[in-house]
């Protein structure tokens, strides 16, 4: 068995879920570092995307899908169907809450940015407002829901990132 290891940029981003995932499981894995004209090697990456992972099954792109695999494989995927559906919908909207934060923290770190990203994502009277929403509070409301520190069902998933 070989040990995984994930390909990605010198940015904390897109990989940190999937080490956080294998950490979970206390899995090995190796983390390369790789340059930004690397993902235009289409046979390695074939969206032209980041990060890339590879195990002794599979080597694949698009870092919700390798996600789901990690959590499939080490057994951080629930428990049946309606469990699955409940982690595939926290782990979706914990991906589009993070790449609201990509201009805020690696784009534009200027204050009227954060002020701009925190009036529409984090103040809680914007919930009502269109693509706007609190959505911190509205994950956090979804985490007490399941009645715990996890995510779902009072067990370590792969949505725990």
């Amino acid at each position: 068995m070989i040990t995984p290891t994930i390909f990605y940029f010198d940015v904390k981003a897109r990989a940190e879920p999937l080490k956080v995932a294998l950490s979970l499981k206390n899995v090995q894995y190796d983390y390369q570092v790789v340059p930004w004209e690397s993902i235009k090697n289409f046979e390695e990456y074939p969206f032209g995307q980041a990060p890339r992972y590879k195990d002794d099954t599979i080597d694949m792109v698009q870092s919700n899908a390798i996600l789901r695999h990690i959590g499939r494989k080490y057994g951080l995927y629930g428990q049946g169907l309606e469990q699955q559906a409940e982690i595939d919908m926290i782990v979706d909207g914990v991906d589009d809450l993070t790449v609201k934060t990509y201009k805020p923290t690696l784009i534009d770190k200027s204050e009227e940015s954060q002020s701009a990203y925190w009036a529409t994502h984090g103040e809680p009277s914007s919930k009502k407002e269109k693509n706007g929403g609190a959505h911190w509070a509205l994950l956090d409301a979804v985490i007490k829901r399941n009645k715990g520190a996890y995510a779902t069902a009072g067990v370590t998933t792969h949505s725990d990132r």
